[in-house]
């Protein structure tokens, strides 16, 4: 690898890690919460859990907020280690970490933790199930995957439509990208069978490579408009203007 990491090597291209120097796992950082009202400050303690790549624009991170959930957030910053010593800091701080402790339990202490060495193993019967070795079928497609890796892009019926929509004062046909979500990552809206009451709202990617969201009622009336009572749509030539 001549001192490459695996994707340098792969995509050709040089990591930027820079976004992720300023933290450590589990750190302390502020993050701003633009859904407080005033008089409350809108920057919060948090716990950093890492680079969130999947959300937002660049540089967004997952956060553990004060009420012991995951978030994303795009404006967090450490908080310098003298602003640690601050007895009011200090409050906050507990608060977080009683308020995780509350849902997550009490963590684990080294010496609670048992290792077994892979030159050093008795009967199977030996080693508790928690710590056997998972099994890796060799069809990937076999593992079924859990409730909670489903997303609710894999079944909506508007995703990778193409329809035409009205931009800068003109129809455009557009491709269905996305959902849009929220700052929490998640989805906007919900789904309803009367498309009057459909409140979701989508990503649309035009041919410039511009994106813009729209409703899903006014995706569906579009989509209604441009097809016939059976569902078909036909492009009609305005002109030929030239041939050979």
């Amino acid at each position: 690898m001549e001192g490459r990491t695996p994707y340098e090597a792969v995509m050709q291209n040089t990591p930027d890690i820079s976004s992720l120097l300023p933290y450590d796992f589990y750190d302390y950082v502020w993050y701003y919460d633009q859904t407080v009202d005033f008089p409350e400050s809108k920057r919060k303690p948090g716990r950093w859990l890492g680079e969130a790549q999947s959300f937002g624009q660049a540089l967004c991170h997952w956060v553990m907020s004060d009420t012991a959930a995951p978030i994303v957030r795009s404006s967090v910053q450490p908080i310098p280690h003298e602003d640690l010593n601050s007895a009011e800091l200090q409050i906050q701080l507990k608060a977080l970490d009683d308020k995780i402790k509350e849902r997550f339990g009490q963590a684990p202490s080294e010496d609670s933790i048992h290792t077994y060495s892979l030159n050093n193993l008795g009967d199977d019967d030996d080693i508790p199930d928690h710590a056997t070795l998972a099994y890796a079928p060799i069809d990937a497609e076999s593992n079924m995957p859990d409730a909670d890796d489903w997303e609710p892009e894999a079944y909506d019926n508007y995703i990778s439509a193409e329809v035409r929509l009205p931009k800068d004062g003109q129809e455009i046909l557009g491709t269905v990208t996305a959902r849009k979500r929220d700052h929490e990552g998640n989805p906007v809206g919900r789904s309803n069978n009367n498309p009057i009451l459909d409140t979701r709202i989508y990503q649309v990617t035009f041919p410039d490579g511009d994106s813009a969201e729209y409703s899903a009622n006014v995706i569906a009336e579009w989509l209604y408009s441009q097809v016939d009572d059976k569902g078909c749509q036909y492009l009609m030539l305005k002109e030929i203007i030239d041939h050979k």
